[in-house]
């Protein structure tokens, strides 16, 4: 059946998508696995969300503006005092107050608390191949969950609401504000608070979607009796400094438990700084770049890594060849033992490029001061095979590559030339003079490995 006639069908079952049916968006989630990719009954679930959670914030503003004017309205002439200010505050806050925001959000919350939390846990099943049901372990988790990220539709009235009614208040007092001109400023205050907040709710609810359905998914990867995942970032030209330094790397399942009982049981007693600490969100690359996983700091284990992060984890499958071993250890930028260096290095001594075409086309791009094509030839394979030069692996397209390099001074300042191999097929790919051994279409950058003097040191233990 046509992909169209099957989103057709799902929309007779559920109801198209309005504009702000959190309900229709979990019904057809409900039917990802046999219709449509799950990411995009996400995406839809999340865009649900954002506008439910925007909505009850605009219909809560419009309150507690009718509630304001009318108190207004109501006061003596001079008669404002901090009593009337008091009560004036509490009537803002009746409507937009943290605890009215979490009662006015909590069905939604719940909800997709519950259905991204299960999607979770299915994905992982159905990738294990196993059932996995749906306990009192993940209702209890889910119930804790759902109150911290309630915590944070109530964070708004103390990072954003109160402090611009509080600074309006205390304005009417400094300056002299009659009744007319206080009613005017807060009148047009609150036509723009939802369009200011817009952006808190739409990054609030892509994190508490992305965490709440990584926790479903931890879960159920100890379930299933995985041991490993591997981190994938969406890697394209949004991708974060942080996800790409964590990009790869195969983390231990039961570093995933014990950030998400650290940060779960943190909510449960309330303690939300102990929270956010073992769950951290880089601002950055947060230094990650070249630190080890072994060494990777507490609090950095499961995504999100930030606000918006797009990464997730998958199952990890332990490599199968010499080749696979070094990509991981790159992945998870740990140096190779130097006799695993000889061993890449011996290989790729016998590495030629990949055809006459294409060697003849880098020699036209690249190899001016080489002199001949055969002279450029023969200088990367000299390049590979000699012991005076610096060794790095990256992986790129999925795929090990190993980087050959030659500091040298040049005209314009320090420069390197560079032959790039591919690892598995054993092809040199380009040979080329580069300022910077960092490319931005790597998926994990250059790693320098101990790969000087190696093919001398081979030649002494035959």
């Amino acid at each position: 059946m046509p992909l169209s006639r099957k989103k057709q069908l799902l929309d007779t079952r559920c109801g198209a998508m309005g504009h702000d049916d959190l309900r229709r968006a979990i019904c057809k989630l409900n039917y990802r696995s046999a219709i449509l990719k799950a990411d995009s009954l996400l995406e839809e679930t999340i865009q649900a969300l954002k506008d439910a959670l925007t909505r009850s914030f605009r219909e809560a503003t419009r309150a507690a503006l009718t509630e304001a004017l009318d108190q207004i309205r109501e006061m003596d002439a001079g008669a404002f005092d901090n009593a009337a200010r008091d009560a004036l505050m509490q009537g803002i806050e009746r409507h937009v107050g943290a605890d009215a925001l979490r009662s006015a959000m909590r069905p939604t919350v719940i909800d997709l608390s519950d259905v991204l939390y299960r999607a979770g846990q299915q994905e992982v099943a159905q990738g294990a191949g196993v059932d996995i049901a749906f306990g009192k372990p993940d209702r209890d988790a889910l119930s804790i969950l759902t109150e911290g990220n309630l915590y944070w539709v109530g964070r708004h009235w103390d990072a954003h609401t109160h402090q611009s009614f509080d600074r309006i208040l205390s304005e009417y007092f400094d300056k002299g504000m009659t009744r007319d001109d206080l009613a005017r400023r807060i009148a047009a205050d609150f036509g723009t608070l939802s369009d200011k907040s817009a952006h808190y709710w739409d990054t609030l609810a892509d994190h508490v979607a992305t965490k709440t359905r990584e926790l479903g998914r931890t879960k159920a990867y100890s379930r299933a009796g995985v041991e490993y995942v591997k981190v994938r970032a969406h890697m394209d030209a949004k991708t974060s400094d942080v996800c790409k330094a964590m990009h790869g790397r195969v983390i231990a399942v039961t570093r995933l438990e014990d950030q998400a009982d650290a940060y779960l049981g943190a909510i449960k007693r309330g303690n939300m700084v102990a929270a956010k600490e073992s769950w951290t969100m880089h601002g950055d690359g947060g230094g990650l770049a070249d630190k080890p996983t072994s060494a990777l700091p507490a609090g950095t284990g499961a995504p999100p890594y930030h606000h918006r992060c797009r990464t997730i984890t998958v199952m990890y499958f332990a490599p199968t060849s010499d080749v696979d071993r070094w990509k991981e250890a790159v992945e998870n930028r740990e140096k190779l033992p130097r006799k695993d260096m000889a061993d890449l290095v011996e290989r790729l001594a016998q590495a030629k490029w990949r055809s006459p075409q294409q060697m003849k086309g880098h020699y036209k791009k690249h190899g001016d001061s080489w002199g001949s094509l055969e002279a450029y030839s023969a200088a990367a394979v000299n390049m590979i095979r000699r012991g005076k030069r610096d060794v790095y692996l990256s992986v790129r397209g999925g795929r090990l590559k190993a980087v050959f390099v030659e500091p040298y001074q040049g005209r314009k300042g320090p420069s390197n030339r560079m032959v790039v191999v591919d690892v598995a097929g054993q092809q040199i790919e380009t040979m080329h003079k580069r300022s910077t051994l960092l490319n931005k279409i790597d998926d994990v950058s250059v790693q320098v490995q101990s790969g000087r003097g190696i093919m001398k040191w081979l030649k002494s233990m035959m």
